[in-house]
């Protein structure tokens, strides 16, 4: 059965929270790739699909003013 969901975790320096999550045990399916609106790796979950980090490129609502 095809998965329906997807989780994505955003951070601040990418290679920095490579780093320590490697350093905890984590590890990574891809190599870091900039999709445009981010640079994104996917880091693997054992017994579940991969979750994709990634460092945005794009404006992100703590950023953004209030209305």
């Amino acid at each position: 059965m095809p998965r329906h969901h997807s989780i994505s975790l955003m951070c601040d320096d990418l290679r920095a929270t490579m780093d320590e999550l490697s350093a905890r045990g984590a590890t990574f399916s891809t190599d870091p790739v900039d999709r445009g609106f981010g640079v994104v790796v996917f880091m693997a979950v054992p017994g579940a699909d991969d979750v994709m980090l990634y460092e945005p490129h794009h404006a992100t609502a703590h950023d953004l003013a209030a209305i």
